[in-house]
């Protein structure tokens, strides 16, 4: 059983975020915060968006914690009275806002975003303050099964959140997942390949927790993700119905996704692959 994703609209649009996507930092209408991306393309399919989507729920399907999310659109006058005091990236003033949807996650108190000088874990003791130093494991595995070309040692796109007195990993923005390919009819497993050199796999920060971390936990995780595959995809068709139909993905591309998911070859390859870097 999944959550619906809510459908809500922009209330104030509170800065823009001057990254390669420009995302909003906005208000919604059930008055939380959110930063929200969307696609400038005038012809669906939406890759970005769908993207977002899928990972969202398949990261959730995996026991991985991720920020809540909504579809969001935003009313003309609301960019209008924002694009009054504050320069716009011209492609919101170019496209009808109107007709854009935003994918938003909740804005998150208390994080620190890695990077590629701060991807490790220097001893024992930070180990412990993790609580799910694992899931660091099964991100980079996850990556891997659903092609993410973009989290990457120079580019981590993972949060550590503060919770109490403990730590936890969040992972975000999966726009390149699926090779970063528009034609999902047309997937093939060679173009998801995208084992290192690069990705999390590789990084110090996962040898780190493979070092600290009860090796039979370690040995055993292999069986975890495996299970985390297949409860993947028996929520697929469910995971579907959240797209919205004019993002675009066609009946094909959802059988093609289904498809390259649902190989178990691939999946028990990919499930303990992460053991030969651990070291």
């Amino acid at each position: 059983m999944i959550t619906d994703l809510p459908r809500l609209k922009a209330v104030q649009i509170l800065k823009q975020v001057n990254s390669n996507s420009v995302p909003l930092e906005l208000m919604a209408t059930d008055g939380e915060i959110y930063f929200a991306k969307t696609l400038f393309k005038y012809h669906p399919p939406y890759e970005d968006l769908i993207n977002e989507v899928l990972c969202h729920y398949l990261l959730k399907a995996w026991g991985i914690y991720v920020p809540e999310a909504a579809i969001i659109t935003i009313r003309k006058e609301v960019l209008t009275s924002f694009a009054h005091d504050n320069i716009v990236d011209k492609r919101y003033l170019e496209f009808d806002i109107e007709k854009l949807h935003f994918f938003g996650t909740k804005k998150l108190e208390d994080v620190t975003e890695f990077n590629k000088e701060n991807l490790f874990i220097k001893n024992k003791r930070d180990f412990n303050k993790i609580s799910n130093p694992l899931d660091a494991i099964k991100i980079a595995v996850f990556d891997n099964w659903i092609a993410n070309k973009d989290r990457r040692v120079s580019n981590p796109n993972l949060l550590l959140q503060e919770v109490g007195d403990d730590f936890r990993f969040v992972p975000i923005d999966n726009v390149q997942a699926f090779a970063y390919q528009s034609n999902y009819k047309g997937l093939k497993p060679a173009l998801m390949n995208i084992f290192p050199p690069g990705t999390l796999l590789v990084s110090g920060m996962l040898k780190s927790i493979c070092k600290f971390a009860d090796s039979n936990k370690i040995i055993n995780l292999e069986k975890l993700i495996f299970k985390d595959m297949d409860r993947s995809v028996s929520l697929l068709d469910d995971i579907f119905k959240q797209i919205p139909a004019e993002f675009g993905l066609s009946k094909t591309g959802k059988e093609k996704v289904k498809e390259i998911l649902s190989d178990k070859v691939r999946n028990s390859k990919l499930s303990k692959i992460y053991l030969n870097y651990r070291k």
